[in-house]
């Protein structure tokens, strides 16, 4: 059973199951890939051509790895009642 009761039959024809999202990791990107001068002018170059939408400056910071749905305040589907028995007629 899905999350919320649904089968995962009805929602989809194939999954790729990862494992436990808690046991699951994440490679961050190596900062010091942007302190090369000649790779950042590029990036500041492409950023201002499309209009300096991006602030490069976290690129050159490590930055910690989050995923998705492990806050603990994240909101939880509410309990599903079994159907109710049928009756025969």
């Amino acid at each position: 059973m899905a999350q919320c009761g649904i089968p995962l039959g009805l929602l989809t024809d194939a999954v790729l199951y990862l494992g436990q999202l808690a046991d699951q990791t994440q490679t961050p990107w190596n900062p010091a890939v942007y302190l090369d001068p000649v790779y950042w002018a590029e990036l500041q170059r492409r950023n201002a051509i499309k209009g300096n939408n991006v602030d490069l400056a976290p690129y050159r910071q490590e930055q910690p790895v989050k995923w998705p749905g492990l806050d603990p305040n994240a909101p939880v589907c509410p309990p599903v009642s079994p159907a109710p028995a049928s009756t025969g007629s």
